[in-house]
């Protein structure tokens, strides 16, 4: 933390700075004007921290191992929502476990409209991509995996499609 404020240093946003300095008891002159500067700094990025945000949370929630028959969703939000939390689910999962407040907070803005992944017949070579809507700006983000080797499912089809990938080739 001193060497950012000794630098002048002032990044996108420091949470972590911010938080210490906001801890502290008693701020130096110069740890209260970065604090203020952290702060500044991060309602002018407020917009694009979140949309950041967002877009971490919709490239987790793409590795949804969704066992399901066609490539359009019917799963229930509460069904969803076990899904993300990991809780026992029929199909299972292969993605980490999301907090059940994050969870919460994925399905009250966003919508899972179609899902592939490598179970799916059509999808040779273990792609895997999720098509979601911002439920607020009706945005249509596209999340996509690619080629997904699993040591539990040797898959031919998947290290060709890897290699070509290395190769700057298109599988």
């Amino acid at each position: 933390m001193q060497n950012v404020i000794k630098k002048g240093f002032l990044p996108l946003y420091d949470f972590d700075t911010f938080l210490n300095l906001s801890s502290k008891k008693s701020l130096t002159l110069q740890e209260s004007n970065f604090k203020e500067k952290l702060h500044s700094k991060f309602q002018e990025n407020k917009e694009y921290l979140i949309q950041m945000y967002h877009y971490s949370l919709l490239s987790h929630a793409a590795y949804l191992n969704l066992d399901l028959k066609d490539i359009f969703v019917k799963v229930s939000q509460k069904e969803f929502f076990k899904v993300l939390t990991n809780f026992s689910y029929k199909n299972g999962i292969a993605i980490g476990k999301f907090d059940p407040f994050i969870a919460f907070y994925f399905i009250k803005n966003f919508v899972l409209l179609a899902h592939i992944n490598e179970n799916f017949l059509e999808s040779k070579g273990g792609f895997r991509a999720s098509l979601f809507q911002d439920r607020n700006t009706q945005e249509f983000i596209l999340a996509i995996v690619g080629s997904d080797l699993r040591p539990i499912k040797f898959d031919l089809g998947d290290i060709w499609s890897d290699f070509l990938i290395f190769k700057s080739q298109n599988p």
